[in-house]
């Protein structure tokens, strides 16, 4: 604790082996000898090597990112463009259906009123029997 007397531990003697490794025993001979300047090139390389990796990573991640920027923008614009379509269709199959039988009826309206006329009939029932006589003797009138 930082109000407390530090404790020390006591030292613990170091144990080392009678014989040291063939391995770090050639390590220190080629420091000793001034090889260790061939090791840092090669440390260096093999920086230089990771570093040349590391940059053609980062390149691959922005392309990557970039790739994907533009599938989102695909995207984005394909389902505005499903909307659009969507109402382009739907939009004028309501409107015709709310304002096209009005419209009709005002265009048909004098057809209707000629076909009347000329079958007798009103009101869209089906003719009587006296319609139909008076229907047949306007024909035998004129001749048919």
């Amino acid at each position: 604790m930082p109000g407390e007397d530090a404790k020390e531990l006591p030292e613990v003697p170091a144990v080392r082996s009678a014989k040291p490794k063939a391995k770090s025993a050639m390590k220190l001979k080629k420091l000793e000898t001034g090889r260790g300047t061939v090791q840092q090139r090669d440390l260096e390389k093999r920086l230089q090597g990771i570093e040349k990796k590391l940059d053609g990573l980062q390149k691959s991640f922005v392309e990557m990112h970039n790739r994907m920027d533009e599938m989102h923008r695909y995207i984005f614009w394909r389902k505005i463009w499903t909307w659009i379509r969507l109402f382009l269709i739907v939009v004028p199959l309501i409107l015709a259906v709310v304002y096209l039988p009005p419209l009709l009826d005002a265009w048909l309206t004098p057809y209707r009123e000629l076909f009347q006329q000329a079958t007798g009939v009103t009101g869209g029932a089906a003719p009587s029997d006296a319609q139909l006589e008076s229907a047949l003797e306007k024909l035998k009138m004129f001749g048919g």
